[in-house]
């Protein structure tokens, strides 16, 4: 990682990571759908933070709002294709 925080990192990665749970993929896998259709992938990142607010899962819905997972997943990405 050539510049940015190591605590946002970690917790972009551990975002990515509950992605791959709930997705059964791995990081990697994540990383290569992403490249292979981006308007796919956020489509798909859409349906699962849908997904989880329509649960009312109080603890998810507060910790991975559309905006700020978002944001951590593509720092995760980011730093998963070693950009």
């Amino acid at each position: 990682m050539a510049s940015g925080s190591p605590i946002i990192a970690e917790v972009a990665l551990r975002r990515l990571g509950r992605l791959g749970e709930l997705l059964a993929l791995s990081p990697g896998d994540i990383v290569a759908k992403a490249k292979k259709d981006v308007a796919g992938f956020q489509d798909l990142l859409e349906d699962v933070v849908s997904r989880l607010e329509s649960e009312h899962s109080a603890r998810s819905s507060k910790r991975l709002s559309n905006c700020q997972f978002s944001k951590a997943l593509t720092h995760a990405l980011e730093i998963l294709s070693g950009r």
